[in-house]
């Protein structure tokens, strides 16, 4: 969304980028904040059920994959928007029984855990954005994230994890938990608001560079992701 997306809707919609970007960027954030909810419980459903969590997450990562893969050849803005938000869903409904299927860890793991997530997401931020900068075209950035989720989410050596009815989260706090809540919401705000439309603020406003659309990717994440 950073990279990527940004220049194919300078390619496919020249006159209103900004606008289409726009229109996209809310439209998968608002799937990435629904989805979850009804693919959590379906999953919670199917394992009640004796069903499996890993067959859940290789029907997302698929239909991921297969939306992704084909992006790098749709030349139609509406093929584009439909595709985007397909692989979309199908992240968010692979990533949603995905976390589950880790035993939980105990009061002393967790913290460890927590922080080993962290520092792999930051590398993972950098390594993502050091690729998809240096590709000469943002179509192959959608097949290099094709090809990398198969490995990022392969179930072998994790469990299906447990299902307790009984166990319901709750909150004991509720000052503390809201000041938490509106303080995430801050911040991702500001993250969304920078990664959204960094690309175009370097290409029309700075003018750093005036290269064809397909090229200005190349150029712009050495620029700024270290």
């Amino acid at each position: 969304m950073a990279i990527a997306v940004p220049a194919t809707t300078i390619q496919l919609a020249p006159e209103n980028h900004v606008f289409v970007l726009a229109v996209l960027a809310s439209t998968v954030a608002l799937a990435t904040a629904v989805v979850p909810l009804f693919a959590g419980w379906f999953s919670d459903a199917l394992r009640r059920r004796g069903g499996s969590r890993r067959a859940f997450v290789g029907a997302g990562v698929a239909i991921d994959v297969g939306a992704l893969a084909a992006l790098s050849y749709v030349h139609s803005l509406a093929w584009f928007a439909v595709l985007l938000i397909i692989a979309t869903l199908g992240a968010n409904v692979a990533l949603s029984a995905y976390q589950y299927c880790f035993r939980n860890p105990s009061a002393t793991e967790l913290g460890c855990r927590i922080g080993v997530r962290g520092a792999s997401t930051l590398v993972g931020s950098v390594l993502g954005f050091a690729i998809a900068g240096s590709m000469p075209n943002p179509s192959l950035s959608f097949m290099a994230t094709a090809s990398s989720w198969p490995r990022e989410t392969h179930p072998v050596g994790i469990g299906e994890g447990t299902y307790d009815g009984e166990e319901h989260a709750r909150v004991r706090d509720w000052h503390d938990f809201i000041i938490v809540f509106v303080a995430r919401v801050l911040v991702f705000f500001g993250l969304t608001m920078l990664q959204t439309f960094v690309l175009f603020f370097f290409r029309d406003v700075q003018k750093i560079a005036t290269l064809r659309p397909e090229r200005l990717c190349m150029h712009f994440a050495p620029s700024w992701a270290p």
